[in-house]
This record gives C-alpha cells, sequence and structure tokens, in this order.
C-alpha cells in the first residue's frame, strides 16, 4: 500500500487543502473517494484509523461477551467478511421511504448494478435450479467483481430439495430482483479472471485503480477523535459513527455531560436504534461414501485433500476454492407483538423474516464465539464429514446501543478519557421474539435434514445432541439461548429519519454527512455488504447534486 501513490504521510497530508475529508477507508468511505475524485478538480482527504471494538456482557444471553469485529485496514469489513453477496427484497428498502423520503428499491437499485461486475460462470458442471440470474439485474462495469460459487458438494442438491419443501418455498426467479424468497445461491465478491480466485472488496476496486489520482490522499493509521463546528457550520464530509459524533458534541445531552463533553448540537438518537442479526446451528453427520464429501473430508481424509488440491491448482475450482453457501426462506409468521416499524415486514409473505444459510461443515458455535478462525474446525473426532445449516432472524426487534464513556484508567495512564472503545450493548435475544424466529427455523432444518429428499444420507445430528428435541419450542428456544452468535451486521446507529435526514447531513449541522452501514433505519433481511455498496454510490451522486464543485452531468442516477 505503501508504493500507492495517494498513501501519504501525516506531513504530506497536511499539506492539502481538501474538499471533502472522508473518515474512515472502509466499504462506503472509498466507494466515496473513488466516485468524488472523478472531478480532477475536487480533492478529497481519506483518514483511516480501523480500530476493532468489543461489547460488553448480554443479560439475554447468559451475560455472554460478543466480539464485535471490524476491519484493521484500508478497504474495512468488506476485507474480512464472508464475501457473500446478497440483496435485501424490495420491501426492506421501500421501508426506508417511512423513515426519509425519496428511498425506495426503486431508486436503489441502479446502484446496485453501477457498483459490481458480474464475470461468466466458468463451472463445467450443470448448475441446479437454485442457481438463478438475469444477467440485466446485474452489473457490467463495476469496481467489485462477483462469480458463483466454483462447484457444489454433491449432497447439497438434494438438501437444497429438502430445505425448500420443509419451509414450503421455492427457489426464487432471481435472488437480485427485489424478491429472493426460498432457497437460492447467492453470488461472492470473488474475482475469478486471473488464476486462483481472489477477493474484490472497496481496496482492489475502489481504491488501487485511482490511487494514481493526485486529487486523491489516504493517512492510514490515524484516528479522528472530534469534528470542530464553527456555529455548527463544518466543510466535511463524514464517514462515520455515533463514536465521532458524540465525541465532537452531537447526540443525546445527558450521555455527552456524563462523557464530559459539552453538547453543541442536541440529537438524542445518535448511538440508539442499534440492531443485529444473531444467528444459531444445528449440524448433521453423513453417512460414509465417496459421494458424501464437504470441508470436513480435508480434514479427515489425505487423498480427498491432495485431490481437491490438485482441483484448485488445476482449475481454480472445487472445495479449496470457496464452499459458503446461502439460501433464504421465511417458514411463516414467527415472530410475536413485533413493533409498528417492523410489523409488516414480519408479515410479508416475500420477505424472508428467517435466513437459512447452508453450509458443508461442522460448526462449532461455542469455539466459533470466543474465535471466530476457529468456528469450522473440522468433524468431530471419531465421526464422519458433516453438514450445517445456520439460522438467523432477518428483522429482530431488540434493540441496543453504544455510547462513549469517559474512562479514568486511560486519564490516570496519560492517555486521552476517550481512548478506549466505546461501550457497546447489543442486547441480542432482548425480545422473545427473535428467539421464536431463530427456533423456529431450526424446527424446519431439522425436518429437512430427515426428510425422504436426503433419506440415507445422514447418519445422524451431532448439534445439539439427539436429546434436544427442536421440534419442542421449549426447549429450540433454550438451546437457542445458549448458543448464539452475531453475525457482525450491526448497523442503525445513525439512522435516517433519527440522526441524518433523507440525504444524509446529520440533522441540524451543516456539511456533515454519515455514510456508512450505521445510516440503515432497520435491519434488512441480507448480508449488508452489497447495500452498503449501493448507498454509498447513490450517497456520491447525492454529495455531486448538492455541491457548487460538480456539473448537473456529473450525477449519474445510478449509471
Amino acid at each position: 500500500m505503501a508504493s500507492l501513490a495517494a498513501h501519504v504521510s501525516l506531513d504530506d497530508f497536511l499539506k492539502v487543502q481538501y474538499d471533502y475529508v472522508i473518515v474512515g477507508g472502509g466499504t462506503s468511505g472509498l466507494v466515496l473517494a473513488a466516485r468524488l475524485t472523478e472531478n480532477p478538480n475536487v480533492t478529497v482527504g481519506v483518514v483511516e484509523a480501523g480500530k476493532l471494538r468489543v461489547d460488553d456482557e448480554n443479560k439475554h444471553n447468559h451475560n455472554r461477551i460478543h466480539h464485535v469485529v471490524r476491519g484493521k485496514f484500508v478497504g474495512g469489513s468488506s476485507g474480512i467478511n464472508y464475501m457473500a453477496l446478497v440483496s435485501p427484497p424490495s420491501e426492506d428498502i421501500d421501508a426506508w421511504g417511512q423513515h426519509a423520503s425519496g428511498w425506495s428499491w426503486s431508486a436503489l437499485e441502479p446502484y446496485y448494478r453501477k457498483s459490481q461486475t458480474l464475470q461468466p460462470d466458468r463451472s463445467t458442471e450443470e448448475r441446479p435450479s437454485y442457481f438463478r440470474l438475469e444477467p440485466k439485474l446485474q452489473g457490467d462495469s463495476g469496481p467489485i467483481q462477483t462469480s458463483w460459487a466454483p462447484s457444489i458438494v454433491p449432497i447439497e442438491r438434494n438438501l437444497i430439495v429438502a430445505l425448500n419443501e420443509a419451509s414450503n418455498t421455492e427457489p426464487p426467479r432471481d435472488p437480485y430482483s427485489g424478491d429472493h424468497l426460498g432457497m437460492a445461491q447467492h453470488l461472492f465478491t470473488l474475482d475469478r479472471r486471473a488464476g486462483i480466485p481472489s477477493r474484490s472488496y472497496a481496496t482492489s476496486g475502489d481504491f488501487v485503480p485511482y490511487a494514481h489520482r493526485p486529487n486523491l490522499k489516504l493517512l492510514t493509521e490515524a484516528s479522528v477523535v472530534k469534528i470542530l463546528l464553527d456555529n455548527k457550520d463544518s466543510s466535511v464530509e463524514a464517514t462515520g459513527s455515533p463514536r465521532l459524533l458524540e465525541l465532537s458534541g452531537i447526540g443525546n445531552p445527558e450521555i455527552l455531560r456524563a462523557a464530559g463533553v459539552e453538547c453543541v448540537v442536541d440529537l438524542p438518537e445518535v448511538g440508539e436504534n442499534l440492531t443485529e442479526h444473531s444467528m444459531s446451528s444445528l449440524s448433521y453427520e453423513l453417512a460414509p461414501g465417496p459421494e458424501n464429501i464437504t470441508l470436513d473430508s480435508l480434514f479427515l481424509d489425505r487423498t480427498v485433500f491432495q485431490e481437491q488440491l490438485q482441483r484448485l491448482m488445476a482449475s481454480h475450482d472445487g472445495l479449496m476454492a470457496g464452499a459458503f453457501r446461502t439460501g433464504i426462506s421465511a417458514p411463516g409468521k414467527t415472530q410475536r407483538e413485533p413493533h409498528e416499524r417492523v410489523k409488516t415486514l414480519i408479515a410479508s409473505p416475500s420477505a424472508p423474516s428467517i435466513e437459512l444459510i447452508s453450509l458443508p461443515g461442522y460448526v462449532d458455535l461455542e469455539a466459533g464465539h470466543k474465535n471466530q478462525s476457529k468456528i469450522m474446525p473440522g468433524a468431530p473426532a471419531g465421526h464422519n464429514a458433516c453438514y450445517t445449516t445456520m439460522v438467523s432472524a432477518m428483522y429482530p426487534l431488540a434493540r441496543g446501543n453504544t455510547h462513549i464513556e469517559r474512562s479514568e484508567s486511560a486519564v490516570e495512564e496519560g492517555k486521552e478519557p476517550f481512548a478506549t472503545q466505546p461501550r457497546i450493548d447489543m442486547d441480542i435475544l432482548s425480545h422473545e421474539a427473535d428467539v421464536d424466529a431463530i427456533a423456529a427455523g431450526l424446527a424446519v432444518a431439522d425436518r429437512a435434514y430427515k426428510s425422504e429428499s436426503v433419506s440415507g444420507r445422514f447418519v445422524g445430528r451431532l448439534a445439539p445432541p439427539p436429546e434436544v428435541d427442536l421440534q419442542d419450542p421449549e426447549q429450540a428456544r433454550d438451546y437457542v439461548r445458549r448458543q448464539v452468535m452475531i453475525f457482525n451486521h450491526n448497523s442503525g446507529t445513525c439512522a435516517m429519519g433519527r440522526v441524518v435526514d433523507e440525504r444524509l447531513p446529520v440533522k441540524n449541522v451543516s456539511g456533515l454527512r454519515v455514510v456508512d452501514v450505521s445510516v440503515i433505519p432497520d435491519t434488512i433481511s441480507a448480508n449488508p455488504m452489497a447495500t452498503v455498496y449501493a448507498l454509498a454510490e447513490k450517497a456520491a451522486d447525492m454529495i455531486k447534486e448538492d455541491s457548487p464543485l460538480f456539473t448537473s452531468h456529473e450525477a449519474g442516477n445510478g449509471e
């Protein structure tokens, strides 16, 4: 990164007068920087810190601490996630319009396409029915490269049929059409153009190709601790967070006063409305046989390992080339007493309230909770290869918060009082409806593994152990409370209509915008990456439309 012209030292960074300063060189920040510097007369500075966040105990989840992970480098979370490109149902985006006018599926959909390029499918295998795409709904000139999974494990064809049957759904015509109800294969942000597949993310797509631009500067290993507001008028464009707003005196006066920060702008919703996708899982052991291979087989059978390694090197295909799967279903209305904001989405027959993710291997939630690198340790000793289905509630009703706290211990050590990370209270599973939703999803998946479509393929269930009856709601709920992880999809803490208005400037503050996942007002039924890319692309056009530095034709409206 140091060899790229845009990456400069602190001294060189401070020599430049910027039209826009973007705080955070992550998924959305780099999109903004790339689009705004298309005009050579506009100068943009990006400041990247890349800190990690750690949660506090959760009283509704047996006081577990959930680790809230963020990418600690340029590119942010797009550089460490599972590369799952999933767009939400149209109802999710249309619902944003209830909080901020001008937001709808039809308004945002062009930006999903603008952000990506779909590569040709190079698989030599015949794709099953749940591989469906309409090319016109995919981008062909965007910065992020997308592609299909390289291949499938044999059991998957049968299991996807079983999951669709158990959830009473069918594969959607195209999961990127605004309707993704039913089990379907999603795309990955994998670049397969040059040999072994590589991750396509904000750095490779939105920074490296433009790092030669003299009007783009990137400062790394630097934290922005405060935005100075001169009579509430700042010329900074911030891809920020509630922490930065609160440190700048924007937030709830009581919280700021307790932290010793002067309140400049009274905005009590800053840091509130924190939402997160939580998940549980079940794993079944496959019967022995050459057709029943999964990622676990790489640990169990040296012959399989060598065969898959040779396949990877020869054709960049097979288990080692990427085998993460996903499908989405809605097994009925399972949540109780929903808040008015998400009531319509939960009741909708086309907005999936439960996500079922098929994963070819054994998943150890307990180990993964402590260290996500250990979530797939291989099959337990003495067992065959396994297959897992993970279950998540897509429209959680629980709401947490995140706020700054003054650290007296930091002061005693000679550090700034806010050198520590903010307090994060995820409060997952605090609403019983969220527990109900995951428990119902586990029951659906459990029935699928025992169905005729996969008869004879599985030996039995390993997790939870067989004595746990997932068809019994109380037993299923108890299992969920004890075996749950977060997806690191947290959002909503600078929500549209509450903290920012419809064009994303912070309320009652001139020239300060928030452009990241925190502005999403309600959780979407999808992994957020595709939507964050689209949101940032649209925000770039909004900034161009609102600024005298750009001509009217420079805002492309998604084109």
